[in-house]
């Protein structure tokens, strides 16, 4: 049940209370979800958001990251990867350890397609270093 899905991740992921599955923010969010796959066929291979397959380096260099993370991430996410504009990267109101995100696979995708939200452009291997780099840094299990 997707409300179930909902809460794990906001629990888990997130590090937030369940929502009840009658509350107003869990019907805006199964509304949501619902809207975004209309017209999608069931069990199609849909890539992460608008992102391609990222092909990087087998062991991405975590020092490599700081460069593309100084000059496009820092700004919304702080040099420390704290909330700037946009979440916390790392720290302990970041992403958990049990989150989707702290895979270095998943989150170089979603970085790669949708980081800086404007204007996705880093390449592969920048997007693979900046995942590196974050998932380098402490986070909550």
């Amino acid at each position: 049940m997707l409300e179930v899905q909902i809460s794990r991740c906001i629990e888990n992921g997130l590090h937030g209370k369940p929502l009840l599955w009658d509350s107003k923010a869990m019907v805006a969010l199964v509304t949501y979800l619902h809207w975004i796959s209309t017209g999608v066929p069931i069990y199609r291979d849909v890539p992460v958001s608008r992102a391609a397959d990222a092909q990087a380096d087998a062991k991405p260099d975590v020092a490599a990251g700081q460069r593309p993370y100084a000059s496009g991430c820092a700004v919304c996410h702080g040099d420390k990867g704290q909330k700037v504009s946009a979440p916390a990267l790392w720290g302990p109101r970041s992403f958990s350890a049990s989150s989707d995100l702290a895979n270095q696979a998943m989150l170089t995708v979603f970085i790669k397609g949708n980081m800086p939200p404007a204007n996705p452009n880093l390449t592969d291997q920048q997007a693979a270093e900046v995942a590196a780099l974050v998932l380098s840094k402490p986070r909550p299990k």
